[in-house]
């Protein structure tokens, strides 16, 4: 999968199709970390099946999707986590995995021949970040993994750390950065999802401000931070997404197959990959699903979120930046 291709594919939805290129498959709920202001443990039952996922990779395919984000959850807890990667692989898609690291030691070999980019989830450095995401020993074993899975990955694939912003975590943002640095990884930083059950631990407005503004201060040193300077800027200006195109660009299937979960309930739908497939992407409806996401009222400050707005709408800036990478 080159670049040329899923950049052909974005210009053919943005101007023609209108259907999402990009699939995010959220493979489990289940996870070993108990983060406060995670959206997403334990939300799902019945799980997609081997079978069912092999299938809906096969269709998606079909639709003409060129990339696939797998996360949870946290994916390295499900046993056919191999099978599922070399199934993607063997359709041709870009592959990225969302990943705590905590097991990331024993499957890093397991899961490296088939990625194209691996994040690590890392919010400080040590037993602050165990503290924050609950779950002891984990800095040790992502730190771990982090080597394992640079010394077997393909020449090609790229290791990524994401770190999550809150109330509860002003990390030391140059202590990251040279973490980073010296495993040869990119980092991004990020506000978090903001809904009645995580509010309370944003920051506020200015506090934001001050840390996005050393972030886009040691991006200007050089420090390896992937996050556009065009998200970064808005963070420092208190500016908030204008409009919503996530589910333009991003098809979110859930553990049990529900379409979507981000903007549910908010923007709801009857859609499961079990029962209807991928064909529905096609339809009127699917279309007037994505103009009422347009006005969903689930505030997704999230980089994904407004990188994505960027894109979609030609920013020159954010696209030389994101093929450079």
């Amino acid at each position: 999968m080159t670049k040329f291709s899923i950049l052909n594919q974005f210009i053919k939805s943005r101007v023609f199709t209108h259907k999402p290129f990009l699939l995010s498959h959220m493979i489990t709920s289940a996870c070993n970390a108990n983060c406060e202001f995670c959206c997403w443990k334990k939300r799902f039952s019945d799980e997609l099946t081997y079978k069912d996922i092999a299938k809906l990779y096969q269709e998606a395919k079909k639709h003409g999707f060129k990339i696939i984000v797998i996360w949870g959850g946290e994916p390295l807890l499900r046993k056919d986590i191999g099978e599922i990667l070399k199934i993607a692989k063997e359709n041709d898609f870009y592959i990225q995995l969302f990943t705590n690291g905590f097991l990331l030691p024993q499957k890093a070999e397991i899961i490296a021949p088939y990625l194209d980019s691996l994040v690590i989830s890392v919010d400080n450095i040590g037993e602050k970040h165990d503290e924050i995401r609950k779950l002891k020993g984990l800095f040790l074993n992502l730190d771990k993994g982090a080597d394992v899975f640079n010394k077997c990955k393909r020449k090609t694939a790229k290791l990524y750390f994401n770190c999550c912003i809150t109330r509860n975590n002003q990390p030391d943002i140059k202590n990251l950065l040279n973490f980073a640095k010296q495993k040869k990884a990119g980092i991004t930083f990020d506000d978090i999802i903001v809904n009645e059950s995580t509010k309370h631990l944003r920051l506020n407005s200015e506090d934001l401000s001050r840390i996005f503004e050393e972030i886009l201060q040691y991006k200007a040193e050089g420090y390896p931070v992937v996050n556009s300077n065009l998200y970064l800027r808005q963070l420092i200006n208190k500016k908030e997404l204008p409009k919503c195109v996530y589910n333009n660009i991003c098809l979110t299937v859930g553990p049990s197959g529900d379409i979507n979960t981000v903007c549910n309930p908010y923007v709801n739908n009857n859609w499961n990959v079990r029962n209807h497939g991928l064909d529905f992407l096609t339809t009127k409806d699917y279309r007037d699903y994505q103009h009422k996401t347009y006005k969903c009222p689930f505030k997704c400050n999230d980089a994904a979120s407004r990188e994505f707005y960027f894109l979609w709408n030609f920013t020159r800036q954010v696209q030389h930046e994101h093929l450079e990478k």
